[in-house]
């Protein structure tokens, strides 16, 4: 069910070879849910200071809400991976999507409570929809061509914070915040019901619908699997911890302004998005085999990683600290796709489980990156902060290098 530890895909299939146009029509419908799945959450940021302000509370308040997003998003995270198959997808990405938009409305109210609320929703209804549209990606597809269309929504998911900025800072200057809210609920409604009548309504075929310890023994059964999620976890730490910071490590230590820091976020959420494209090709058309197989891909990548991550906290120059940051988003983004590829093709039948605490754990790894990364830098500073990175990226290599290394040939 599983596949073996060293093979790519559980089994050798007929690749399909259609180019990423052809896919990307294909699954259309996912990548624009994608897209808008993150128009939330990046409002969330961007209009935080306006929504203080007419509040009359300070942004830090504000703002500290968004940690019962996190919580919400771990906690249904963990509840909901091992059932994500057992329903159709079109109710699934549907439900999900209106969720998204019943948040967005309450966020429009512009209250505390029902900011809270939306934190709430916004964190449980995410971490429902990413893993099923990732494994609705992959629905019909054989393994490596099923892991390459993840891959897309993996890159579509690095690029969209930077496009929806632009789109929703234009829509605040139009609408005002509420009003920015209000248009995000209605674009996720419409495409809510255009993914519940274009989308399968009966549970994908080739998955494993089991009970839900069933899919706990079976993810934890399944070769490879616990370190690939550990791995993953970690990797999400040392994003979030990284980006947590970055913008305050350039201020403080080279004085960049608001404008150069915004260049080298837009360069970084560049690099992160062809290198998701790039790394999910590589993998879609290896089918196991040579330098681009999964377990020599990953771990370069992670080693690269280790780094590039400390680099662009320690540069000398500022030049020198904004290309490191763009490649070590970069690596974020091969790694990110690189582990949801691997995941989708070799645990094709429980690919919904083991996509759900994926998501999981990258939301755990969000709050833990922003607190061991506070804790690093209060006690050594940036030096001490790149430290705790790269030790959390070589340990996220190791595991994973583990959980992808050959398997012991049987004895004769």
């Amino acid at each position: 069910m599983a596949g073996r530890p060293d093979a790519a895909y559980p089994h050798p299939v007929e690749v399909d070879r259609r180019g990423d146009l052809a896919l990307a029509r294909g699954i259309w419908v996912l990548l624009l849910a994608q897209f808008l799945t993150t128009l939330p959450v990046s409002a969330a940021g961007i209009f935080l200071p306006a929504i203080a302000a007419d509040l009359g509370r300070s942004v830090a308040l504000v703002g500290g809400l968004r940690s019962l997003g996190g919580v919400a998003a771990l906690a249904c995270g963990v509840l909901v991976a091992p059932l994500i198959d057992r329903v159709a997808r079109a109710w699934t990405i549907a439900g999900g999507l209106a969720l998204l938009a019943v948040a967005a409305l309450l966020a429009a109210l512009g209250t505390l409570p029902s900011l809270a609320l939306f934190y709430l929703l916004l964190g449980a209804a995410g971490a429902v929809v990413l893993p099923a549209l990732q494994s609705a990606a992959a629905d019909g597809l054989d393994g490596p061509t099923g892991a390459r269309a993840a891959a897309m929504l993996s890159a579509v998911g690095g690029l969209s914070p930077m496009l929806a900025g632009l789109v929703l800072a234009a829509t605040a200057g139009w609408l005002g915040w509420r009003g920015g809210y209000l248009a995000i609920a209605a674009l996720i409604l419409l495409v809510a019901a255009l993914a519940g009548a274009t989308l399968g309504r009966r549970p994908p075929a080739g998955v494993a619908r089991v009970g839900y310890r069933a899919a706990f023994r079976l993810v934890a059964a399944a070769p490879g699997a616990v370190p690939l999620l550990l791995g993953s976890t970690l990797r999400a730490t040392v994003q979030f911890g990284w980006l947590s910071y970055l913008a305050a490590c350039l201020v403080e230590r080279f004085a960049a302004s608001t404008a150069l820091v915004a260049v080298v976020w837009g360069l970084a959420g560049t690099c992160y998005f062809l290198a998701s494209l790039a790394v999910g090709r590589l993998l879609g058309a290896s089918a196991g085999g040579g330098w681009r197989s999964p377990a020599r891909l990953l771990p370069a990548i992670l080693l690269a990683m280790v780094a590039l991550v400390p680099l662009s906290l320690l540069a000398p120059t500022l030049p020198l600290a904004a290309v490191a940051a763009a490649l070590a988003a970069g690596t974020q983004g091969a790694a990110t796709t690189a582990i949801v590829s691997v995941l989708v093709g070799r645990y094709a039948s429980l690919r919904g489980a083991v996509l759900g605490l994926n998501a999981a754990g990258a939301n755990l790894g969000l709050f833990a990156g922003a607190a061991l990364g506070g804790a690093a830098l209060g006690a050594g500073g940036y030096p001490g902060l790149a430290l705790a990175l790269a030790a959390l990226a070589a340990t996220a290599l190791i595991a994973s290098a583990w959980a992808l290394r050959p398997a012991p040939s049987p004895a004769a």
